[in-house]
């Protein structure tokens, strides 16, 4: 008389719809509050502020591009109320651009360096675009420097007076170096989120995974997710074209730039700042490779690394350590030789 319940009726159907319902706005509500201690906490809201997009992300891989973008418009409306147009559209153009970005990018390439690149140009093109709008409504510009904030710094770190000449020349230096720092965060803004997001979701994914069953099973569920890994830090290895930025900045240093030349004197600045940082993550993945080849303790080598970062001298050290392994690829002939 009455048919078997097999687990196929319409609640059986409604469940899966209701977990997402579920997850997306306990998702959703995590990138409000994490998005709003990065404004209020005093101490961890920098931390708070780059974790903030990590929600959106897991939305857009999970559920779709589609559910990140009702997400991201959710909490910009939750954000509008405290904070007017320009929460919003901080969050919008910072968080919500980038986990929306995120679910896409990953789905499209199988390197994580591709990736990675791609992620860094559009938030740099967001921040762009968030300038933009802030000087636009607002009349100012929120990554450049004015008189009253540099004075302000200067007279906390010394208490004598500021002339006005060297108050100029602060903010005309910290204001030419606006593109590097606007990279710069970019890069920090999406590695942190790709990390952190990476090790969620392989988490997960591992759990999900029967324990019955052996690794790798667990870790083909983790490759269906398709979020390219990482490389090992000791592996980290920028290309030789990264030379030819470095090779442009001297040889604008050679020759005697007018002050008048703000286009020149900034690009030779930023491209200076630009590739040394680049040169020394080198020297420091070279490091780590070296320490790691030598069965160095990971105590050892994490001492090592913090006493190269702060000796004064040894920074440029690892520069020149940088350009060397990325010319000649010091590591592969390390390899070599051992053979």
């Amino acid at each position: 008389m009455f048919k078997e319940d097999k687990g196929e009726g319409p609640n059986k159907r409604l469940l899966p719809h209701f977990v997402q319902n579920i997850e997306w706005l306990r998702l959703s509500c995590l990138c409000a509050f994490l998005f709003l201690s990065g404004i209020y906490a005093p101490i961890i809201g920098i931390a708070m502020t780059l974790a903030s997009s990590v929600p959106i992300s897991l939305i857009g891989i999970r559920q779709g591009v589609y559910k990140a973008f009702l997400a991201v418009l959710f909490v910009a409306a939750l954000m509008f109320l405290p904070f007017g147009e320009a929460g919003s559209v901080s969050f919008i153009l910072g968080a919500g651009f980038l986990g929306i970005i995120f679910g896409i990018m990953v789905k499209k390439t199988s390197s994580a360096g591709e990736a990675i690149f791609g992620l860094i140009i559009a938030v740099l093109i967001s921040k762009l675009i968030f300038m933009w709008f802030m000087i636009y409504t607002k009349g100012f510009n929120p990554f450049a420097l004015d008189e009253s904030s540099v004075n302000a710094l200067m007279r906390s770190l010394n208490s004598s007076h500021v002339s006005d000449d060297t108050l100029k020349t602060v903010i005309r230096q910290i204001n030419l170096l606006t593109p590097s720092f606007l990279i710069m965060a970019s890069g920090l803004d999406v590695y942190v989120n790709y990390v952190l997001v990476s090790k969620l979701e392989y988490r997960r994914l591992k759990t999900a995974a029967s324990p019955s069953v052996n690794v790798n099973y667990a870790d083909e569920k983790v490759n269906e997710l398709r979020v390219p890994p990482l490389p090992p830090f000791d592996q980290w290895s920028f290309p030789r074209s990264l030379l030819s930025a470095f090779l442009a900045a001297f040889l604008i240093a050679l020759f005697d730039v007018p002050d008048t030349s703000i286009i020149l004197i900034s690009a030779e600045i930023n491209l200076k700042v630009l590739t040394s940082v680049m040169f020394f993550i080198q020297g420091l993945s070279f490091a780590w490779w070296w320490m790691l080849h030598r069965s160095f303790s990971f105590r050892a080598r994490l001492l090592i690394i913090i006493l190269l970062m702060l000796v004064p001298i040894l920074p440029m050290g690892l520069i020149m350590v940088g350009i060397l392994d990325i010319v000649i690829n010091i590591r592969e002939k390390i390899r070599r030789n051992n053979k």
